[in-house]
């Protein structure tokens, strides 16, 4: 099964930090603002003249300000971008770690050379100390964790599916 992965739009993640205005065009201004543009590249994507934009920036506070401020939204857009983008590829990458354990586990003899080998490697990834990097990442503090625990509870929890499995 295929899938085309579109990648996600600086532009419409810029528009969802940028301050809704009342006219489209301007929200899409400033969000190619917010991606690095120029006013006169802003102007030609949105497409709008430049005078509107003056006159824009003359009568409506609320746009000024916040075009005035666009360094801010751009620093803030490229931590989001960032952030999104890490999280978005970290999503794929686990799913694909899922699909080669999930093989491994219901056809072992069905793994490619190449399988065994993306395998043994994401193995070293899925330990405690992994577990505690991404929650801190995360902005998730990991309560106190102990490695002895961890394998403790992960032998008893190994020993209650092989008990199930037998007993069935």
């Amino acid at each position: 099964m295929t899938t085309d992965i579109v990648p996600s739009n600086e532009e419409s993640i810029s528009q969802s930090i940028i301050p809704t205005m009342d006219s489209h065009a301007k929200t899409r201004y400033l969000a190619y603002r917010a991606c690095g543009f120029s006013v006169r590249e802003a102007a030609q994507l949105v497409p709008i003249s430049e005078s509107a934009i003056r006159g824009w920036r003359y009568i409506d506070s609320n746009f000024a300000e916040v075009e005035s401020n666009i360094k801010e939204y751009r620093d803030e857009l490229s931590k989001e971008h960032l952030n999104i983008e890490f999280t978005r590829n970290y999503a794929l990458i686990l799913q694909k770690d899922f699909n080669v354990i999930q093989k491994s586990i219901n056809t072992p003899s069905d793994l490619t050379t190449h399988e065994n080998a993306y395998l043994l490697k994401a193995r070293a990834h899925y330990s405690p100390q992994q577990l505690a990097i991404l929650q801190q990442l995360l902005g998730k503090a990991p309560e106190e964790m102990s490695f002895t625990d961890v394998v403790l509870r992960l032998s008893r929890t190994r020993e209650e599916i092989s008990i199930e499995g037998k007993s069935q």
